[in-house]
């Protein structure tokens, strides 16, 4: 009778991580990163309200004052664009300040609905801008204002859309 070969019991091998599957840690660190990104852009929202955006805009209303007052802006048209940056800013910090919540508090307790709400809020905002932008012929608006968000918070979002692996 052959002799039965003794062998040593290995370990079970843990099943690989299926593709764009994210760790628990990775997919942690992607989201604290869109909670301090948001954070930011209601700050900036913040500061474009009250006037205080200082340099942070002047690339801006040079783009804006060439495209759309190639002779320069009058007094009137300054003071309605001055007026008009209070209730822009106003509108963003209450934008990125809910998106910092959604980050915050139901993404991090895996709530699909909030990753959908933060996916397509994001999306329909980008899509609305950059077309009005489009439209408008107003393409340093899409490169100075709508990129940065996609960019930072959009991008991670992306990633962060599948649950995360075990490990």
């Amino acid at each position: 009778m052959p002799r039965a070969r003794a062998t040593a019991r290995r370990p079970a091998k843990r099943p690989a991580a299926r593709a764009g599957t994210l760790s628990a840690a990775r997919a942690e660190h992607l989201r604290r990163w869109c909670v301090v990104a948001s954070a930011l852009f209601t700050l900036l929202g913040v500061a474009i309200a009250l006037g205080a955006a200082g340099p942070a805009l002047d690339l801006w209303f040079d783009a804006l004052g060439r495209r759309f007052f190639p002779s320069g802006p009058t007094p009137e048209i300054l003071a309605v664009r001055d007026f008009l940056l209070g209730p822009l800013g106003a509108t963003i910090a209450a934008r990125w300040l809910l998106m910092a919540w959604l980050f915050h508090e139901p993404i991090r307790r895996g709530e699909p609905w909030a990753h959908r709400a933060a996916t397509w809020s994001l999306w329909g905002w980008f899509v609305l801008d950059s077309g009005v932008s489009a439209w408008q012929r107003a393409w340093f608006n899409v490169a100075l204002v709508n990129v940065w968000p996609m960019l930072l918070v959009g991008v991670p979002l992306h990633l962060m859309r599948r649950r995360p692996s075990r490990g």
